[in-house]
């Protein structure tokens, strides 16, 4: 094993006795401020980082492996200066369970109207609606990795109909249809519900824009919980308050916390989610085990379980 890891996280106690538990020959090193980081990173070679500060990454010459504490990368970017050969892992594999539970959950939440009778009881307003059936809905998910691969496995099985994109597309036996990226704009035009996974990289940002809205049907749902800064907020905003959109869900957004005084706060038939998503009560322990397998695969020359690509930022 190991004979030291290094954690960045605010939550460092609970991290060390969990990867000692898991890692008994290893000493584990907990920073918890830039200034420790920093000037700590010369000798890291494993480290298992939430939201480092960045600038920093030339000075770690040891790196081997470094993990995020999501499933996305973004919070460790830009890896300016990182060395070549160290290698970066995400936590997909701890997250694709919970957040495609979550994702399904919001799914259901607009199809079946649930954002309009809490608006009712807010107003205390009895008022029936008919709510459109599961089954036989267009579910589209744009970024099918391991999270958007579950979500559409669960959905299946209620019988909906299951279209989305991936980068490189590629057979899915639960999904209808496998668009590339460039062919967004096609299953937001034949969604129901369209649910946003996508990292956030350069070349996401951004790019669910007017014109992806826009081709969506008036009867459609919106779910994001892939990152903040994919989506135009102010053009999701526009559709809620005009009716063009039936409802939306977000998990996250462009700025987090959102400030009290966002428009989103009071928008209609939105349904507002604190970046939760893929959180659950054994989530550090989940995370903590999968960083430890990583750790010893790459000690033995392999690659980490949920290695991803910094070039493309999954």
């Amino acid at each position: 094993m190991a004979n030291k890891i290094h954690v960045y996280t605010p939550v460092g106690g609970q991290a060390r006795d969990l990867l000692a538990a898991k890692s008994p020959h290893s000493e584990i090193v907990i920073w918890e401020d830039e200034a420790s980081f920093a000037d700590g990173l010369h000798e890291c070679e494993y480290l298992l980082a939430f939201r480092p500060p960045p600038g920093h990454w030339h000075k770690g010459r040891s790196l081997k492996l470094i993990q995020s504490f999501g499933a996305g990368i973004d919070s460790l970017v830009p890896l300016d200066g990182l060395i070549t050969s160290c290698q970066v892992a995400n936590a997909a594999g701890v997250t694709a369970g919970p957040m495609s539970e979550f994702a399904l959950t919001l799914v259901m939440m607009l199809r079946k109207g649930l954002h309009r009778a809490i608006a009712g009881q807010r107003e205390q307003r009895w008022k029936m609606f008919a709510s459109p059936e599961v089954a036989g809905a267009t579910l589209g998910i744009l970024g099918l990795g391991r999270i958007g691969v579950a979500l559409a496995e669960r959905a299946k099985v209620l019988g909906m109909r299951v279209i989305g994109t991936q980068h490189t597309p590629k057979e899915i036996p639960c999904v209808e249809k496998v668009f590339a990226s460039s062919e967004t704009i096609e299953v937001a035009r034949q969604s129901d519900v369209l649910v946003c996974l996508l990292p956030l990289t350069d070349e996401t940002r951004g790019s669910i824009d007017r014109t992806i809205l826009e081709a969506m049907k008036p009867t459609a749902g919106f779910v994001n919980i892939g990152r903040g800064g994919i989506v135009d907020e102010d053009v999701i905003l526009e559709r809620l308050q005009n009716g063009a959109l039936k409802g939306a869900a977000f998990d996250v957004f462009e700025q987090e916390p959102l400030p009290e005084d966002h428009p989103f706060w009071t928008a209609p038939n939105l349904v507002i989610t604190p970046h939760t998503a893929g959180f659950f009560p054994d989530y550090l322990p989940a995370l903590t085990t999968l960083f430890a397998e990583n750790v010893a695969l790459v000690q033995n020359g392999e690659p980490p379980k949920t290695k991803v690509d910094p070039s493309r930022g999954y």
